[in-house]
């Protein structure tokens, strides 16, 4: 028994004087098949049977970049505003902590220069601080 239309789950029967009514009812919500496919079906197979040149496919793809465009979110003037804001304060701090960091290392390697047992004492701390963070790390796992 195959309908026009899908249905999902059970029906319960239709009592007389309602098949009236649901027939009507579905007639005006489902509509019978074209008989042939709808484009968004096709993929395009009809309308690009020609091929294209190259002014014609720029063309094609400079209106879908329009077309795409069109439906950007655009922010507006005070967020715009508010996220350069954000932008070039974490650039400022960014760039002063590592200025600071390669100032330290510039002057460690200075002094490790005029005393090699700087670079041996510097050594030793970073294997000891690897050495306890390791361990720790395995102890709470």
């Amino acid at each position: 028994m195959a309908s026009e239309t899908p249905r999902q789950g059970r029906r319960r029967a239709a009592k007389p004087n309602e098949v009236a009514k649901t027939s009507t009812q579905e007639t005006a919500l489902a509509t019978t098949g074209k008989g042939r496919a709808t484009p968004k079906q096709r993929h395009g197979e009809a309308e690009e049977a020609a091929p294209k040149g190259i002014f014609a496919r720029l063309g094609d793809y400079l209106q879908g970049v329009r077309g795409e465009l069109g439906k950007v979110s655009w922010p507006t003037r005070e967020q715009v505003v508010a996220l350069f804001r954000n932008v070039v304060v974490v650039t400022i701090i960014a760039a002063a902590v590592l200025g600071l960091i390669t100032f330290g290392f510039n002057e460690l390697f200075v002094l490790g220069f005029r005393n090699p047992i700087v670079f041996v004492v510097f050594g030793a701390a970073i294997a000891a601080a690897t050495f306890l963070i390791v361990r720790r790390r395995s102890q709470l796992s």
